[in-house]
């Protein structure tokens, strides 16, 4: 658990440090639908922190072994949706965004909400 008490520290650092750098250096840069993906991406960023942090608390209460894999889960379901919305916004690449008129493409995104959805279910 120290492990992930360290990912999730980083995640929280990370949240901090990206959203001052898309309200500072990219404001100029990029798009404002994109800033706009962006915040989204810190603010879920920051949920998860939020999360891992109350699933570390609880497993200090609880040692089971099923709050690991909780917190382990959440903290890749963390990386891979806000990393791909923070791909999706600095690069513009539409293979990390789920395309709701084209259906077929763009399932990074997807894939990441289900690995959220599945930890959810497995609580």
């Amino acid at each position: 658990m120290k492990i992930l008490a360290g990912m999730t520290a980083t995640l929280g650092f990370l949240a901090v440090a990206l959203g001052a750098f898309g309200a500072h250096a990219l404001k100029n840069s990029i798009s404002s639908e994109m800033i706009s993906v962006w915040k989204i991406a810190v603010q879920y960023q920051m949920f998860h922190v939020l999360v891992l942090l109350s699933i570390i608390l609880l497993e200090q209460r609880d040692d089971r072994a099923q709050w690991q894999i909780i917190g382990w889960l959440f903290a890749i379901g963390c990386i891979v949706f806000s990393g791909s919305l923070y791909l999706l916004a600095i690069s513009d690449i539409k293979i990390f965004w789920y395309d709701y008129s084209n259906r077929w493409r763009y399932a990074l995104s997807r894939l990441a909400n289900s690995v959220l959805f599945f930890n959810q279910r497995f609580e």
